[in-house]
């Protein structure tokens, strides 16, 4: 059997992750959300998603610092 693909969402309302991650789970996708950048950084190492959704507009920190972040400290994710 294929192993699913992982996909990682980072939103921060949670109607909208929800939706995202229910309509992605009935197409057969592995998905985690987190809430938050900081949720995120400490989920995504272990998960190693295929694909990141990244939410544009965040408290604390903005899509762009999230995504550097992730890179850093996640070099396995770059392709």
């Amino acid at each position: 059997m294929e192993e699913k693909q992982k996909i990682f969402i980072v939103e921060d309302e949670t109607e909208i992750a929800e939706m995202y991650k229910i309509k992605l789970e009935k197409e057969w996708y592995d998905v985690k959300v987190a809430a938050d950048w900081f949720r995120a950084l400490t989920m995504i190492a272990d998960f190693l998603p295929d694909l990141i959704l990244l939410d544009i507009m965040m408290p604390e920190m903005n899509w762009f610092e999230t995504l550097k972040t992730i890179r850093e400290l996640a070099p396995s994710l770059k392709k």
